[in-house]
């Protein structure tokens, strides 16, 4: 019988140490987060545009999150989490488009398309294809930057906030990126004014 103590009593540190290191996770999560949470609930709203939309992103955002705390590599908690929930953002915006196409009042569409000539229609095609082509040649750190404000309609506080760097450096590298936009549509021929 003491034999079968030792052999339990041996097992049980290691389930413990488990528990133990579960929980250490589940703290510094949640310590991670607590700073976050009001930025976190902002930048999804300026995301989603809807007060319900954007708690249902926040909760998402934290659920994958948490699920891959464990292999989240411990620096710039701020970024990661943001990425997450871009990602997560994008994600939703996929799956919600069809229904909205099947839900939604469809003579409205039809009516935006048609008050748009097909040339019209064409130009800005090809318009946004040379913007984000254009995009594509910017370093990370610019595309991101560019992103956050002008694609997802960040302010410069929350960007600045979401990737942990200074307002300044948002501004700087908003500046530099538009601006090389703007040079690389001006060298394929596609000018734009001012």
């Amino acid at each position: 019988m003491e034999g079968r103590k030792k052999i339990i009593k041996m097992e049980s540190p290691s389930e413990n140490d488990s528990v133990r290191q579960e929980d250490e996770l589940v703290v510094k999560f949640k310590s991670e987060l607590n700073e976050l949470m009001p930025i976190l609930f902002r930048v999804a709203y300026s995301m989603t545009r809807n007060y319900h939309d954007a708690e249902d992103l926040v909760q998402e955002t934290i659920l994958l999150a948490f699920r891959a705390f464990d292999k989240f590599d411990g620096r710039y908690f701020k970024a990661w989490i943001f990425t997450i929930m871009k990602n997560a953002n994008m994600k939703r915006g996929r799956k919600k488009r069809p229904e909205l196409l099947r839900d939604g009042d469809l003579s409205q569409v039809a009516q935006e398309f048609s008050s748009k000539s097909t040339e019209t229609a064409a130009e800005d095609s090809l318009f946004v294809q040379a913007v984000r082509s254009a995009m594509n040649t910017l370093p990370h750190a610019m595309k991101v930057v560019i992103q956050f404000v002008d694609m997802d309609g960040l302010t410069y506080d929350e960007t600045a906030a979401a990737l942990n760097i200074p307002v300044g450096t948002v501004m700087s590298r908003l500046h530099r990126g538009r601006n090389r936009i703007k040079n690389n549509l001006i060298n394929k021929g596609i000018g734009t004014k001012g």
